[in-house]
């Protein structure tokens, strides 16, 4: 009788448990309702953007944007990611046309992902430098071309940036990169390195960056650096496909103890 008495306790209180679970997971959905500000934001950027497929059709004034594909809010209802790449083998065509500043009415976007688009011949926007909340900037394979802004050097939590394979981006300076002292991510593939003398040292200076990715930069030259490479944690090392014609540098050996992958292939080494 005792442990019948004790079961029927034991799943009366697991029931309750249940109940409370469900009901704050159901007033923890009932709160995810973007505010009228961030909808319209959203909407202004929309409405910058050609959409052949319409992809973005949902997006409505009628509807709450927490609910729309590629937008991710967080408990409270804040917009904390886009995401509107277009994968390798999706039915998407690419989004196009202009990146209205109406981004900068989202104080809680932390990521933001472009990639494989069709913003071609357009400059990378100067104002993304401005969302100060953002982590993970991907704005690869979609057509950008100029000058990188140094605006983005003001991202200082930015932990992912990947600006790989667009069209001719020019660099005229690293000194921005060297402000982003949380990046663990970098992706510059297909920019102009050859003119950056500086950009070994500079790239190695960031304390927490653990992949790198600089394939077809046009580098000629991999040191020596001007003090010690420190590279403390980087893990991956990229730098195929570029002008490199000498002696294998020695400080890659000194990388030995934390990398795990290192291409050098498409270049010209020379050596063991």
């Amino acid at each position: 009788m005792a442990v019948l008495y004790a079961t029927h306790v034991l799943l009366l209180i697991l029931s309750t448990a249940t109940t409370l679970h469900f009901s704050a997971s159901k007033a923890a959905r009932l709160n995810m309702t973007c505010s009228e500000k961030e909808r319209n934001a959203l909407l202004s950027f929309k409405h910058g953007l050609a959409d052949p497929s319409n992809r973005l059709s949902s997006w409505s004034d009628k509807s709450d944007c927490c609910t729309w594909p590629g937008v991710h809010c967080n408990n409270t209802g804040k917009v904390m990611e886009i995401n509107l790449d277009a994968p390798a083998g999706s039915p998407y065509r690419e989004l196009s046309g202009e990146i209205s500043p109406s981004l900068l009415e989202l104080k809680y976007l932390n990521r933001l992902d472009l990639s494989s688009n069709y913003f071609v011949l357009t400059p990378i926007p100067s104002f993304l430098g401005s969302l100060e909340s953002l982590r993970y900037l991907d704005l690869s394979l979609s057509g950008f071309m100029g000058l990188i802004p140094h605006q983005l050097g003001n991202l200082s939590n930015l932990q992912h940036l990947n600006l790989g394979y667009n069209y001719a981006l020019q660099i005229d300076n690293l000194n921005w990169i060297s402000r982003l002292s949380s990046l663990e991510y970098l992706d510059l593939s297909g920019s102009d390195l050859h003119k950056q003398g500086n950009w070994l040292q500079v790239l190695s200076a960031l304390p927490s960056l653990s992949e790198l990715h600089l394939e077809s930069c046009q580098i000629d030259n991999l040191g020596p650096p001007k003090g010690k490479a420190n590279f403390t944690h980087l893990q991956v090392l990229d730098l195929s496909i570029n002008n490199l014609n000498h002696q294998i540098p020695s400080w890659l050996f000194n990388l030995s103890t934390t990398l795990v992958q290192l291409d050098l292939h498409s270049n010209l080494l020379q050596g063991q």
